[in-house]
Order: structure tokens, then sequence, then C-alpha cells
């Protein structure tokens, strides 16, 4: 989870709370970090071209990996290369990109049947609800089968379907991880202070 705040304690114990309330925990800093690369992540609408198109202008660049669907193009790259890659990619595909900012994307991931997959996903509505929440990333997966059922259940769960989907636009290896985790993060104007679940 990725915060911004002017009161780290203020933020750090409503997520706390968040997680204690769902059957989670604050962990030690750090204690998830390892599961997690750093890598940049280049966003772009649907109308700026196909995915070929994409995929042969982020090749040019230098990206590492392209994801199209009927929404839009995410283009992945290293968290060093991500400013050079955004300016080549502006001039190949002639338009700024809707995003370009750093992510956490999992090394691993851990598939999830419908009762964990619920319950996931209603801690992450909470966790977004919160104003100081920015970003919140995850090492897990569903099923399609599953997110069918979710989606057509999802306001069971408070949660609109657009930020199941957010949730779930970023690729990731496929091999399972033994344990579900969350890297957190509380930034104060001046400091920071990382902690992670």
């Amino acid at each position: 989870v990725e915060a911004l705040t002017d009161n780290r304690n203020r933020t750090a114990g409503a997520v706390r709370s968040y997680l204690s309330e769902n059957s989670g925990a604050l962990g030690e800093s750090g204690s998830v970090s390892f599961m997690f690369d750093r890598v940049g992540q280049i966003v772009y609408p649907a109308t700026v071209g196909d995915a070929d198109k994409v995929l042969e202008a982020a090749i040019d660049a230098g990206a590492d990996d392209v994801q199209s669907t009927a929404e839009g193009h995410t283009i992945l790259t290293s968290f060093a290369d991500m400013t050079d890659v955004a300016r080549k990619l502006e001039a190949a595909l002639g338009g700024e990109a809707e995003t370009v900012k750093a992510v956490w994307r999992p090394q691993t991931m851990t598939s999830l049947d419908e009762e964990r997959a619920a319950a996931v996903m209603k801690l992450i509505g909470i966790l977004e609800d919160d104003d100081d929440v920015q970003d919140v990333y995850a090492n897990f997966e569903i099923p399609d089968a599953v997110m069918a059922k979710l989606t057509a259940a999802c306001w069971t769960l408070r949660l609109p379907a657009r930020r199941m989907r957010r949730a779930f636009s970023m690729t990731t290896p496929s091999s399972s991880s033994s344990r579900i985790a969350t890297s957190a993060a509380t930034t104060g104007a001046t400091s920071s202070n990382r902690r992670t679940i």
C-alpha cells in the first residue's frame, strides 16, 4: 500500500486497523519487499494505435513488456529506464502517455479461490477508500471463473467493477507463492516511513 500523508501515525494506524479487522496484520518494514520488483509503468489509451504498433514502438524504445487490451496499452520497463522509454514512446506514438509512474510488480503469484478472493478484494476496496492511500499492490491472481462470480456480485463487496479491473491490470508471473503479500508505505512531507504487510 502506498500512501501520501501529512501524518504518518494517523495513516499507519488506519491501515493497521483495516488489516486487523479483515484477518490481516501489519508486518515489519521490508518483510515482503523481496517479493516485489520496482518497475516503470507507462499507460496509453487504446486510441493511440493497435497492439502491433505499440509493441513495435515499445521494443524500439527499450521496454521490457507490453500488455494490450481493449481498454489500452500498458508498457513495463526497468525503473532506471522509465523516463527515457517514456520520452521515446511519446515521439514514436505521437502523444503523451496517460500515466508514467513507478509501481511494485510481484515476482510470483498466489491463486485464490472464491472465498479468499472475496475477502482480499473487500480489503483492497476498504484500503482504496482511504483518502491517504494512493495505490495498492498484491501478489494474488483470480481465475476467470471466480472473477466472473465476483464481478456479478461486486455490490455485496461494496467494490465497483472498474476497481476490480484495475486491481488486475498488471500481468505477472504465473507461478504461485507461499503467501499473499502487499507492500505498504506512508510518506510524510519531509521524510518517509516504509512498512510492509
